[in-house]
């Protein structure tokens, strides 16, 4: 009876997986469903997008470091509005 349990609960988890990656791998396009059609579970497959989209941690750093350096470096030109100064930014 256990045993029967296990593999039922065993077989639905397997199931399941299938279908998260199904519904997943719909709503992609086909570039982005390249990028992930290796990926065995639905979180595989989120991580690596999530990745791809957003960037690493190192990634989003630098930039972040970037723009706050260029933010920083932003002063009004003689003669120039502040309007126009912050389109330029």
């Amino acid at each position: 009876m256990l045993i029967t349990l296990c593999l039922m609960l065993a077989t639905l988890r397997i199931k399941l997986i299938n279908m998260t990656r199904s519904v997943l791998f719909s709503s992609l396009s086909l570039s982005e469903f390249e990028r992930v059609s290796d990926c065995t579970t639905a979180r595989e497959i989120w991580v690596r997008l999530q990745s791809y989209h957003e960037g690493t941690v190192q990634v989003k750093t630098r930039l972040f470091e970037m723009y706050k350096r260029e933010y920083e470096n932003l002063s009004q030109l003689d003669g120039e509005s502040i309007d126009a100064m912050f389109s330029r930014f």
